[in-house]
């Protein structure tokens, strides 16, 4: 590296190591400030119902509480699976509340919702911890449970956030893994061309690899360790 390359790039990363240090205190004053200034999401309004649960959903949490892998579960790989979950209407409606609250957010209180994408907003800040992360944390837990074994009853904290994928904002994300055990991506808007959720095959065999093209109201569940990437966008918008 030449050492112009060399600087710029460990200031970027002291940049970002003092990003992360102060991550949690940020994001208490954020929220804060956001409560206090009346942004949130109204808990009214955005709690957990069956009404915005798909009805295969809510049936394939009442057999997970059973120990039951219901049907309406589709095994893209091993591994990894998809399943309804909002109700396409419900999930559209969310979509436009979040792009409507992070539109309304003065630049200081936009947190950033991890260290690769730049478009989304972080829910627990728009005020949907305890009326709706929460509830559906409690959902999740007995099917991961029957997807991934019991070790995964011990699930106690989540991070949700949204992301927006379009041609002029973010338009890809890089094969990585999660900072987490579990992830649930629910695809809240799809008018997408690209942008798929791929899976590359472990074996490198191209008819294994599994995709996710985006589905309103659906969503994949894998381990965080499995590692994934968006494609590119070339039209239209996914969240």
């Amino acid at each position: 590296l030449s050492p112009t390359v060399r600087e710029a790039l460990l200031a970027a990363i002291a940049a970002e190591r003092k990003r992360r240090m102060s991550e949690d205190d940020d994001a208490r004053r954020r929220k804060a400030e956001i409560a206090q200034s009346g942004l949130q999401l109204p808990a009214r309004v955005w709690t957990l119902t069956p009404a915005i649960l798909s009805k295969a959903f809510q049936d394939i949490i009442e057999a997970a509480r059973k120990g039951i892998q219901h049907p309406a579960i589709e095994t893209l790989s091993p591994g990894i699976f998809m399943l309804p979950l909002l109700t396409p209407a419900a999930a559209g409606q969310l979509a436009a509340a979040l792009a409507a609250y992070g539109a309304g957010l003065p630049a200081h209180l936009h947190g950033r919702v991890n260290s690769m994408n730049t478009d989304g907003v972080l829910l627990d800040e728009a005020g949907l911890t305890e009326t709706f992360t929460n509830p559906l944390m409690a959902m999740l837990r007995p099917l991961c449970v029957v997807l991934f074994g019991p070790q995964w009853i011990t699930l106690d904290n989540h991070r949700c956030f949204t992301v927006r994928y379009t041609p002029e904002g973010d338009r890809d994300l890089a094969l990585h893994f999660d900072d987490a055990e579990v992830t649930c991506n629910i695809s809240l808007v799809s008018t997408a061309t690209g942008s798929d959720l791929e899976f590359p095959a472990q074996d490198k065999r191209p008819s294994a690899i599994a995709r996710f093209g985006g589905r309103a109201g659906y969503a994949v569940l894998h381990l965080g360790r499995t590692l994934h990437r968006a494609l590119p966008i070339t039209a239209g918008e996914r969240v």
